[in-house]
């Protein structure tokens, strides 16, 4: 391959390095000069042109980044078409990447201009995720140098995504005297709606108190009829001796691990009994929010890292992000409590699949240097609504680390292709029975500032908690809308795409109209048009 300038009249088969305009004239990069185009060119006085001129045994750039994909993949990765030196890799199925760092490395460091870059080992992805692209600087590389490359990265495949093994669950609930069952009843309903982001489901639960037999009893009642089981006690594991890994070893199995170097998340014990993984969980299994819980499960339902080394080795990065339900924090929660009486709760509906937008996920979307549902969400925390619940569906990990270190809580719903009011329904099924109100937003409509929010939220106060509140500019009603707690039942009846509009219609005497002086409960994002506009 040669580089470099070409007199036009001599540049015949070469390829435009850059666009040339002239005299009407415009070439793109990357263009191939005929006969035609070269005879257009001198017509417009231009006399040179940087190109790069192809040798016998050239491989072109998109050839190039097309074999070196192609050697890098594993099970569960398609290859995408190559487009102007760039291919990318996505995956074929939901689960956990597998990444070697060795073998991109070596690509990378070749010295070719041959660069790939991944999403980490073992993070969990949907169908159709883009896990990987590979770039080619260079126009053209020969087919020795690529045949090298291949031969760097044939020892061992560099990407790779394990799929989810579904698997049926066995959940032991122990409790303590006095303790309330609706409180086994919420962490039940989050350890599900944790698995089923895995694919996996609760096949058989038990309850019962919180002693050694008991536990023991209930964990050899449900261990035969599933493929695993977890148990989650009244009180988090401290010692070796405690009850739920000494009720593993009573019932007959083994403890492998007692702890973690995960936090939150430190308290989890792993064992197996029957030949089957039986986990303890710690005590922050009853968050939604990313714990240590989420980290060893996911790996095991992919079947990747399941051995006790494995846990053992999660200590670098491990330190995740506090969650507020913790009852001694590593840091202070800045927000007032979670369960203020008479509060309105924020629940942003972050669950859809955005399919207008095409591949790419619209609420991850860059907006003025954030993810989109970012900066939904920061808008809610600034404001006087408390809490922030975010209901995710598609994407669901990839939309929590977006919004990774916000004190919020996370719920997720397994039917939101159901349409938008699965995610309502869920959304609210989760606003604390304290609170009087909830303000449905959504995590599509960037423009959303706190200002809007407190405006709402505060002539719900107004109106004593009785009147539905819808912000309206130039006469239009939009978003986001307040709803009293009496109107939940209702909501929890919805179905469709369509949210709550039909409520509005049904109760036009209790809705109140706040007047507001911008664009922004309009503006929500559906489409590739949309995002540029905005």
């Amino acid at each position: 391959m040669k580089f470099g300038e070409f007199k036009v009249e001599d540049s015949l088969g070469c390829i435009l390095a850059h666009t040339v305009r002239a005299g009407g004239v415009v070439y793109k990069k990357g263009a191939c000069l005929g006969e035609f185009e070269i005879e257009a060119l001198s017509e417009a006085g231009v006399q040179t042109v940087t190109a790069v001129r192809m040798d016998a045994e050239d491989i072109d750039e998109d050839g190039v980044a097309e074999v070196i994909a192609d050697a890098l993949i594993a099970g569960g990765v398609q290859i995408g078409a190559s487009q102007a030196g760039r291919c990318n890799l996505y995956a074929s199925h939901a689960g956990m990447t597998q990444v070697d760092v060795k073998s991109i490395d070596l690509i990378n460091q070749s010295g070719d201009g041959v660069l790939v870059a991944t999403v980490r080992s073992f993070e969990v992805v949907e169908s159709g995720r883009t896990i990987a692209t590979v770039k080619v600087v260079p126009y053209a590389l020969t087919k020795d140098r690529v045949a090298e490359l291949v031969r760097l990265v044939s020892l061992a495949p560099a990407i790779g995504v394990s799929p989810f093994i579904a698997k049926k669950v066995g959940l032991v609930l122990s409790r303590v005297e006095g303790q309330k069952e609706n409180l086994l009843d919420k962490a039940r309903e989050v350890i599900s709606a944790r698995l089923e982001t895995y694919g996996s489901a609760i096949a058989v639960e038990q309850r019962c108190p919180h002693a050694t037999d008991d536990v023991a009893a209930a964990l050899q009642a449900v261990v035969g009829d599933v493929d695993m089981v977890l148990i989650l006690g009244a009180a988090s594991t401290c010692d070796a001796g405690d009850v739920v890994p000494a009720a593993i070893e009573n019932a007959g199995g083994e403890v492998q691990v007692v702890g973690i170097p995960v936090d939150p998340g430190n308290l989890l014990v792993a064992g197996q009994l029957d030949g089957k993984a039986v986990f303890g969980l710690p005590g922050c299994a009853r968050s939604p929010s990313l714990n240590g819980v989420d980290i060893v499960l996911s790996r095991v339902l992919a079947g990747v890292g399941a051995e006790a080394s494995d846990f053992m080795a999660l200590g670098v990065g491990g330190l995740l992000h506090d969650v507020a339900e913790r009852q001694q924090p590593r840091e202070a929660h800045g927000k007032p409590s979670m369960t203020n009486e008479g509060s309105v709760a924020a629940v942003v509906l972050a669950a859809g699949a955005s399919r207008r937008m095409g591949a790419d996920n619209k609420l991850l979307k860059n907006v003025s240097g954030q993810p989109m549902v970012r900066r939904v969400v920061e808008s809610a925390l600034a404001s006087g609504a408390n809490p922030v619940i975010v209901v995710t569906g598609h994407e669901a990990d990839r939309v929590r680390h977006a919004l990774e270190n916000l004190d919020v809580r996370f719920v997720h719903n397994p039917n939101y292709e159901d349409g938008l009011s699965s995610s309502v329904r869920v959304g609210i099924g989760h606003v604390p029975e304290a609170c009087a109100g909830a303000m449905m937003l959504l995590g599509d409509m960037p423009k959303i500032s706190a200002d809007i929010i407190d405006a709402l939220v505060g002539s719900f106060h107004a109106h004593s908690g009785q009147s539905v509140c819808v912000p309206v500019c130039e006469g239009r009603r939009g978003n986001p809308v307040v709803w009293p707690r009496e109107f939940f039942p209702d909501m929890l009846d919805l179905s469709g795409d369509v949210g709550a509009r039909k409520l509005f219609k049904r109760h036009q005497d209790r809705v109140t109209e706040i007047d507001v002086a911008t664009s922004a409960i309009f503006l929500d994002v559906d489409t590739p048009d949309d995002l540029d506009a905005l």
